[in-house]
């Protein structure tokens, strides 16, 4: 069996430390790094025991599974003894030798330069000792129980981290000390992927010994987006999004249009000198159709045929209308306007597309509302 005083030291903690510890690059850093290797032992190398003779140590260190706290053989790790005379004891301590590679699609957008390179390799490493120690667990865990503790335990740690760990990705938009190019916004985003897929990992990978749903992606992504300032999202940012998504940010953030974005801005926008400046031609199209649809009927006659295509009408037990309400009602309210020709309201619409909000969506025998068949 793993040793559960390996895995408490280790679960989730250096993904935390980047939130809370040594690691957080808002804070002036006690080690510069100039590898992923470096980093990843720094820290991955733990204590693994303290004995007063080698000798106890190397007979306790054999007593369980080394690879425990994270490895996919021996061969990937260094054990050394070393002596302490300030409290006499020889302690054994264990180092990762190399870094693993991400081993699946968690849509990272691409890093802008080597440093942040650095650090997405090393998150990448932390992730796949995450799974490593979960393989462990199931593997040799004594009882279902033991299992469902784990289970429940690192994600409740993984939830607070996100949680913390998007309020700090927010706190980088209100420091004056941090540029909107900074490197350091790029990892802590990176950081929150990470995180997010780790909460997913555990809902669904123990699934059997927890009462609660997977968690959903899709829907976390979508909730840590919603919280990012809108002039502080970065175009790498949505590298990893849709081609047609990714034009309509293009759009709507370009130095053309400050009209759009000057609402979500603290100061007015300075003049945009917009001569030579060439748009792709999908982009012009999208401005040229910018609030061109007008409604001729209520806002939220409109708006209720959308909540039947994503929550009440199906095909093959699927939503006619596959999509993320964020994005949605971006769409929305850039092609759509209103009777009186005036933009469609997102506060307006987000309020109508929740399914609690019924009165805000005309009722089953209003003669006007349109019922998909």
């Amino acid at each position: 069996m793993p040793d559960a005083v390996a895995l408490k030291t280790v679960d989730f903690n250096v993904f935390s430390q980047f939130v809370w510890g040594s690691l957080n690059p808002l804070s002036k850093p006690d080690k510069t790094f100039r590898s992923s290797l470096q980093l990843v032992r720094f820290a991955n190398t733990h204590v693994v025991c303290s004995s007063q003779s080698k000798e106890e140590a190397n007979k306790t260190v054999n007593s369980f599974d080394l690879t425990s706290y994270g490895y996919h053989s021996t061969s990937d790790y260094e054990l050394n003894y070393e002596f302490s005379s300030e409290s006499n004891s020889h302690s054994a301590i264990i180092r990762p030798l190399k870094v693993y590679p991400l081993r699946e699609d968690i849509q990272l957008p691409i890093a802008p330069d080597k440093r942040t390179k650095m650090y997405l390799d090393f998150f990448s490493d932390e992730f796949e000792r995450v799974k490593i120690r979960a393989v462990k667990i199931l593997a040799s865990a004594p009882s279902e129980r033991f299992i469902h503790l784990y289970a429940s335990r690192n994600l409740q740690i993984a939830r607070k981290l996100f949680h913390d760990a998007s309020i700090l990705l927010r706190s980088l938009y209100f420091d004056p000390t941090k540029e909107n190019n900074s490197p350091d916004f790029y990892i802590i985003y990176t950081l929150n992927l990470f995180v997010i897929r780790g909460i997913v990992f555990f809902s669904k990978f123990f699934k059997p010994y927890l009462s609660d749903q997977p968690a959903s992606e899709e829907k976390l992504r979508s909730e840590l987006h919603n919280e990012l300032p809108t002039m502080y999202k970065h175009p790498w940012l949505f590298d990893q999004r849709p081609a047609l998504y990714q034009t309509l940010n293009s759009c709507l953030s370009s130095s053309v249009l400050n009209e759009v974005i000057a609402p979500y801005t603290k100061n007015q926008p300075q003049p945009a000198n917009t001569e030579n400046i060439v748009l792709p031609d999908d982009v012009q199209l999208l401005q040229q159709l910018k609030g061109k649809f007008k409604l001729n009927c209520n806002t939220n006659i409109f708006a209720d045929v959308f909540f039947q295509m994503l929550n009440e009408k199906k095909e093959n037990e699927k939503p006619c209308l596959d999509a993320d309400s964020t994005e949605l009602i971006k769409v929305l309210t850039y092609f759509f306007s209103d009777k009186t020709g005036q933009p469609l309201s997102p506060h307006t619409l987000r309020s109508m597309l929740k399914p609690s909000n019924f009165t805000k969506r005309p009722f089953q025998d209003d003669e006007n509302r349109i019922k998909l068949k």
